[in-house]
């Protein structure tokens, strides 16, 4: 595939995927509460980093760098989108 081609579908990929994004949350939003919709988004993005991972066989964390990851994690839902909540 040439250049243009990989950078138009890229685009178009953007385009679906931020509009879809905001027609799922205002569905959303309609039926969960914001913190629980911010809650599942993210498990639903570090699920599919996971299996991202997984495809590409990349190196397992160590317990610590799960245990720091997942302080990081916690942090950022409660003090930073948390409080936009």
């Amino acid at each position: 595939m040439s250049a243009r081609v990989l950078i138009g579908a890229a685009l178009v990929t953007v385009w679906v995927t931020t509009g879809g994004n905001f027609i799922a949350f205002k569905i959303a939003l309609e039926d969960f509460p914001p913190v629980l919709m911010m809650a599942l988004r993210l498990s639903l993005a570090g699920l599919l980093l996971v299996a991202a991972a997984h495809i590409v066989s990349a190196a397992r964390p160590s317990t610590s760098q799960l245990a720091r990851g997942a302080l990081a994690g916690i942090l950022l839902l409660a003090l930073g989108q948390g409080g936009i909540v």
